[in-house]
């Protein structure tokens, strides 16, 4: 039996979403996690920088990221986890949520979150969570812009986040922040990689000829994708597919494209992309940013996912009864999972954490997926210095003030044979 690390309110106010117990960490993770919790086998790593000071707003960006996975993980929020092979899956790939400040402070490429993903110690699957991403209060949230958190049919959908107010919501009319939240992204690229092992004929994420793959690659078209050096903006008239990755990060072979691609999808069917700002901020990648058919554009050149891509929208439509579709999430997270007991703390029989002492050694052959595709080397930034290029403008300056003395050496000698007396 798994000991239990129960979750308390924030601040005991009914509005506040629930926070993590954080802990520190055992001795396998000393010197790279500050502290550490775990919510439904996913262990949560928090850096000393992101930890931050108590009391500060660090700590509602990560107990956020804690109940983003919550809801995913118990998307009814019913106290049962809605697909127990997947949480399964998640616990034998050891895998971790790596919770850092910013991007910048773990430089993906040569950076301790890198060498975790090349050399796996401790075993595990790691994905990088960072907090300057992560906003409690963005607008994406149907609910937060004045919209229905899970509109009950088509019409119904459309009457809610079609609503002008709501498609054009913004910090000044609805009360919201502008600014994209990745927590969901982030969530979902990790459980989707264990979903995808346990349901792969449907949902493979880290291989291709899944039926994900399949609807993804309709949605790319001929637009290519940023690793293949194929890149063409879907926004524009290079190309005629609707999706495609510029980051040349972001690769097949390790599951990054189809993890995003399958989250523009999901997050588009749940209303997460449907306002004017979010498809400004995403149609260089994704232009399917309107959920359904008949509901109005939100942008000039949105598209409707429905229409241009019905099998992907089938696909992200969940089947009921389908066991493969049970870990899907209906609704969109809101960071307020609401599974709680009588006295003001997540039900334990909701969270099934485990035992933080003990670090499960996942075995080789389980998180090895991508021991085909090494990392590319790290991008210089625009400040680092080429000592090739610096030696050979040296070089040239050279040879160019050699020239122009030879030049002017010719120039004084031809002078001084035109002033020499005849004899």
């Amino acid at each position: 039996m798994h000991s239990l690390l129960l979750l308390a309110l924030l601040g005991g106010a009914a509005a506040a979403a629930p926070t993590a117990t954080w802990v520190d960490p055992p001795q396998e993770y000393a010197g790279i996690c500050h502290k550490m919790s775990g919510i439904y086998e996913v262990k949560l790593c928090l850096t000393e920088r992101a930890y931050g000071v108590p009391g500060s707003n660090r700590a509602m960006e990560y107990n956020h990221v804690a109940n983003v996975l919550a809801q995913v993980m118990d998307n009814n929020q019913n106290g049962v986890v809605d697909d127990e092979a997947v949480q399964n899956r998640l616990r034998d790939d050891n895998s971790v949520l790596y919770i850092d400040a910013r991007c910048a402070d773990s430089n993906y490429g040569a950076d301790l979150v890198s060498q975790w993903m090349q050399d796996k110690k401790p075993a595990g699957r790691y994905q990088l969570v960072c907090l300057e991403d992560v906003h409690p209060n963005s607008c994406d949230i149907p609910d937060n812009r004045g919209g229905l958190i899970k509109p009950d049919g088509a019409a119904a959908r459309k009457n809610s986040w079609g609503a002008t107010e709501v498609r054009k919501a913004t910090t000044a009319t609805a009360g919201c922040s502008n600014v994209r939240d990745q927590t969901f992204e982030k969530v979902l690229s990790l459980v989707s990689k264990a979903a995808g092992k346990v349901h792969s004929s449907r949902w493979a994420v880290l291989t291709g000829g899944s039926t994900l793959d399949t609807a993804l690659t309709a949605a790319n078209g001929d637009c290519g994708m940023g690793h293949a050096n194929t890149y063409k903006d879907p926004h524009s008239d290079k190309c005629t597919g609707h999706f495609a990755i510029y980051d040349a990060m972001c690769r097949a072979c390790d599951g990054c494209t189809r993890a995003k691609g399958l989250y523009y999808a999901l997050a588009t069917y749940l209303g997460g992309l449907y306002t004017e700002t979010r498809f400004e901020d995403v149609k260089g990648e994704w232009t399917m940013t309107v959920p359904d058919t008949d509901m109005p554009e939100a942008g000039a050149g949105s598209q409707t996912l429905q229409t241009k891509v019905k099998s992907l929208w089938d696909l992200v439509n969940p089947t009921a009864g389908n066991a493969a579709d049970a870990w899907l999430p209906r609704q969109l997270p809101n960071g307020k999972y609401t599974q709680l007991a009588g006295d003001n703390k997540f039900n334990p029989a909701a969270t099934k954490l485990s035992d933080l002492v003990t670090v499960k050694a996942a075995q080789p052959e389980d998180v090895d997926d991508d021991k085909d595709c090494p990392l590319p080397p790290p991008t210089p930034s625009d400040d680092s210095v080429d000592v090739g290029k610096i030696i050979l403008i040296i070089v040239i300056i050279i040879i160019v003030g050699l020239l122009i003395l030879c030049a002017y050496a010719c120039c004084e000698a031809s002078k001084q044979q035109k002033n020499e007396p005849t004899a």
